[in-house]
């Protein structure tokens, strides 16, 4: 690949980063909220960094084909599925959570133990 031909790819990868749903956009937040460096994402993806900017421009995999998607893109790039799946599921969750809960399915909630009087009593008694 040319020098200009390097140069255009990463433009492109740089403006994907600023859409959701490209593998730029994920890569771009998973970097920035664990504090990593592009170095490092690669190494987590088992992939030199030269792979990284075609890698970005990838649609992210949907979620009613996830392990087909994910299967994909990890032979095409020759990236570590289990890692690239665990990343996505990440920034998913990150973003979740930002909403406040909120997804398009419907709400994600946690799943907390319910604690009664009689239960706090107990707690109380235990001491």
């Amino acid at each position: 690949m040319s020098q200009v031909d390097e140069r255009l790819m990463r433009l492109a990868a740089e403006r994907a980063a600023g859409r959701p749903n490209h593998l730029a956009w994920v890569f771009s937040q998973y970097v920035s909220t664990q504090a990593i460096s592009r170095a490092a994402l690669a190494a987590e993806l088992g992939c030199s960094e030269a792979v990284m900017p075609r890698l970005t421009l990838c649609l992210r995999p949907r979620s009613e084909r996830f392990a087909d998607d994910v299967a994909a893109i990890a032979s095409k790039f020759a990236v570590e599925a289990p890692a690239l799946a665990r990343i996505v599921r990440h920034v998913d969750a990150l973003a979740a959570m930002a909403a406040g809960g909120k997804t398009k399915g419907g709400m994600l909630m946690a799943a907390r133990k319910r604690r009664t009087q009689e239960a706090d009593e107990d707690d109380d008694l235990s001491v």
